[in-house]
């Protein structure tokens, strides 16, 4: 199966910008539960 060029570049975008949008929410708890993390070590330490 060949594409045209212009077609593959337009899928590509389409799904990195996807892609994009459903790896952020994931990124952002993580940086939460990080930022919680480090949080609860210095309160830990004396």
């Amino acid at each position: 199966m060949h594409l045209r060029p212009e077609f593959r570049n337009f899928r590509k975008k389409f799904f990195n910008k996807i892609t994009k949008r459903v790896r952020q929410p994931a990124s952002h708890l993580n940086e939460i539960a990080h930022f919680n993390a480090r949080e609860k070590n210095i309160k830990k330490t004396p």
